[in-house]
């Protein structure tokens, strides 16, 4: 048994729990304490580890606030919403205060899972991220800070809903605020729904493209330095790196631009909506977030 599974089922003896000394479901009678959710590697049952959450009473401020658990810390609705999988409505009692990704609200289903990067997540741990909005190009723009990281709930609704946590044809409440950036010379060569990396269960080509900036194409535009994973990129490099598996010539919007090269870059510039979260290129926005909400349940070692 893991090292920390094997402290997750030290505390619930220690316990002597039952069920959840803390409420974890919005619904208190929807908590199954013999489900072992997948946030969990599908080995330890609810019971043993809600067992180690402190006590809570879940509101809007107290979910947005951060909960300390075995000396770390971390934002309290990701605490919570890593259990969701443990409440057979899908609804911890942070829900009604995380994002709803969905255009139309009744689309989400929290209890789906996503998977990236090698994890499996459910979509509710996903959402519990970011707090309740109401889209507008303003909240859309809003980065959540999590572990340093940082992912624009533009990204995070794209993700979510290509996901399908809004169902097969839902689509994204952030959708309307969306760039969308298309990264081909030729514009019908666009193919949205492949991965940036080649990975049949990466990004899709539409979620990376969220808030890059639409630009017109040429010399100067090309050669403006953008932001992607920590690294400075021209846009040439950095719609160069997704246009083979988003393209299906090949051929990126700035391949025929007479775009300088990165040893003339403009420094000290950026393009607006672009930064580390927006994962453009080079490494993938899905594992990028995955590996982001994955360190709640290691809280619990």
């Amino acid at each position: 048994m893991a090292p920390m599974m094997m402290k997750l089922k030290l505390v619930a003896i220690a316990f002597g729990v039952a069920q959840a000394v803390t409420q974890i479901c919005a619904d208190n009678a929807a908590y199954d304490g013999t489900i072992k959710p997948v946030s969990m590697g599908g080995v330890a049952t609810c019971d043993m580890a809600t067992g180690a959450v402190p006590p809570f009473t879940a509101s809007a401020a107290s979910c947005a606030a951060n909960l300390t658990m075995g000396g770390s810390t971390m934002r309290a609705s990701m605490v919570m919403g890593a259990y969701a999988a443990c409440c057979k409505t899908g609804g911890d009692v942070c829900s009604q205060y995380s994002l709803n990704p969905c255009a139309t609200p009744s689309d989400w289903n929290p209890k789906l899972t996503m998977s990236g990067g090698g994890d499996t997540m459910g979509c509710a741990h996903l959402a519990s991220t970011s707090s309740a909005m109401t889209a507008s190009a303003a909240s859309c723009a809003v980065s959540v800070q999590v572990g340093g990281s940082s992912l624009k709930t533009v990204v995070v609704t794209a993700m979510l809903a290509n996901g399908g946590c809004c169902g097969a044809t839902g689509k994204s409440a952030c959708k309307a605020f969306e760039s969308n950036a298309n990264p081909c010379a030729d514009k019908t060569k666009y193919m949205p729904k492949n991965t940036i990396d080649g990975d049949a269960k990466g990004t899709p080509c539409s979620t990376a493209m969220a808030t890059m900036e639409a630009f017109v194409p040429d010399k100067v535009t090309c050669a403006v330095s953008v932001t992607v994973d920590g690294k400075a990129l021209t846009r040439t490099m950095a719609f160069g790196g997704v246009a083979p598996t988003c393209c299906s010539d090949k051929v990126s919007i700035c391949a025929n631009a007479g775009a300088a090269k990165a040893a003339v870059t403009p420094t000290g510039t950026k393009a607006a909506g672009t930064d580390v979260a927006s994962g453009a290129a080079g490494a993938s926005v899905a594992k990028i977030f995955f590996a982001i909400v994955a360190l709640a349940p290691q809280m619990l070692a």
